[in-house]
């Protein structure tokens, strides 16, 4: 089988023909050449142009190659670098090896600490403007989550809470002095005005009002899907560029091969078959639900519900199913109104797992009775999985039930049925999503390889719909 590299080749034989035949003046220490040349190159590099810019023959490039790579390796007398060479994209380009990633960007951050990426500049010149100003309404002048960004800009000491609005619970953020310093000025006035909007402009676009498409302005054609990684913290740019060449991410089902491809919030990205977030103006929120709090976020009689988990969150989130007053356990909250149909929707049989203390010893021809299927006043129910947790205690045992219905106090009625009541009931799993270590009244976005799982699992739904 050819390698991407001899294929490229292979494409252009007058090419490889002609560096070939390269015979004056070829570099008189071959392999120190090419490793000028990896050290200075951005991009990798065929051997037809490695060929040609040290006046060597193709198979003379070749062979230095492979040496270099066992050289870097320690395979000869010298030590293992810290750096290898890979072949990618066509062409062979050197990287620094995983075990040394940590240590390079720690140096990187020490040695620029007050650099920061445009994005960080555009939320702060939001804040400097409108503040006091929310979570909320940065997004919502930049169309776009600001999270990761409002906590860099607070580890850096450049912005600061400046107080909670009481009836919303939204934190309202400020700049500092520092960040007066950084710029060489004495105080905010004396930043320089915002030119006045056009009569057509929304209040909103800022500068991507006018006939140009402004230094903010999207691209009518997307962003570049490296960059698009990046800001769904999938990997740096570099890395993400990486990941493309070597064939692991795809568009719309289809593998990309090469950087600068153009995506928009309507594709489907998947990095190793894993969906990533393009819409950042969703949120996704796991809440460990106490027991006495209503499945609602808003109860006519009063009662204790999910509003007052929601209130550090800019977004308008919605739980995804219920669990019933006496339940308690995961619930996810979000914004995303498709992701939340998935979820909840027993069609796409997603999976939930429930631990339950029950009254009296379940036998194993209990077990067997929830697999197999019992008769409820609504109709059959079947477990997808049931077993029970080490031995009884005080005429007590922990069950673990795992299925798809969404049908109301499911557990609790298929327990009653089989002779053991529910004394005790937790909602732990919720399809790939683990309640894990959070406390009891305690709310955390998802991480990305959790979203990652939830949103293939909606865009497989998607998919097969």
């Amino acid at each position: 089988m050819e390698t991407e590299t001899e294929q490229a080749e292979s494409a252009h034989p007058e090419t490889e023909q002609a560096a070939e035949e390269v015979a004056a003046g070829p570099v008189v220490d071959l392999a120190r050449g090419l490793e000028a040349i990896f050290m200075v190159a951005d991009q990798p590099q065929s051997l037809v142009s490695l060929a040609t810019a040290l006046n060597a023959p193709v198979a003379e490039i070749r062979a230095t190659i492979t040496a270099l790579c066992a050289d870097f390796d320690g395979e000869g007398d010298g030590p293992r670098r810290g750096f290898e060479l890979r072949e990618v994209g066509g062409g062979w380009r050197i990287y620094v090896r995983a075990d040394y990633d940590a240590a390079v960007r720690d140096f990187v951050y020490t040695q620029n600490p007050a650099r920061l990426s445009q994005a960080a500049l555009e939320t702060l010149a939001v804040i400097a403007y409108k503040q006091p100003i929310s979570r909320g309404s940065i997004a919502a002048v930049r169309a776009v989550n600001v999270d990761s960004v409002v906590r860099t800009l607070l580890s850096r000491g450049l912005i600061t809470e400046a107080f909670t609005d009481n009836e919303t619970g939204a934190i309202h953020y400020e700049t500092t002095e520092l960040m007066l310093v950084q710029l060489g000025i004495n105080s905010i006035a004396e930043l320089p005005p915002i030119p006045p909007l056009s009569p057509s402009c929304g209040a909103r676009r800022g500068p991507r009002c006018g006939s140009g498409r402004g230094a903010g302005a999207a691209h009518p054609e997307g962003e570049r899907l490296q960059k698009v990684m990046a800001a769904a913290g999938v990997a740096s740019r570099r890395v993400s560029e990486d990941l493309i060449y070597q064939g692991r991410v795809a568009v719309n089902g289809k593998v990309v091969e090469e950087a600068g491809r153009r995506v928009k919030p309507s594709d489907r990205v998947t990095v190793d078959g894993s969906a990533i977030q393009l819409d950042t103006t969703k949120r996704y929120v796991m809440l460990n639900k106490p027991v006495g709090v209503v499945s609602s976020m808003a109860d006519e009689s009063g009662r204790p519900d999910l509003q007052q988990f929601t209130g550090n969150y800019d977004e308008r989130l919605f739980n995804v199913g219920r669990l019933d007053v006496q339940t308690s356990g995961l619930i996810v909250l979000t914004n995303d109104g498709e992701l939340a149909h998935v979820l909840a929707h027993p069609s796409f049989g997603v999976t939930k797992t429930y631990i339950a203390k029950v009254e009296g010893i379940v036998s194993a021809q209990t077990i067997a009775q929830l697999t197999k299927g019992i008769e409820l006043e609504d109709g059959p129910i079947v477990a997808d999985k049931a077993r029970a947790i080490g031995r009884a205690v005080n005429d007590e045992t922990i069950v673990e039930l795992t299925l798809h219905s969404g049908r109301n106090r499911i557990v609790r009625r298929m327990m009653e049925a089989v002779g053991h009541p529910v004394i005790d009931l937790v909602r732990r799993q919720f399809g790939p999503l683990n309640l894990g270590s959070l406390g009891v009244g305690k709310t955390r976005n998802l991480t990305k390889v959790e979203l990652g799982a939830v949103l293939t699992i909606a865009r497989d739904a998607e998919e097969r719909s």
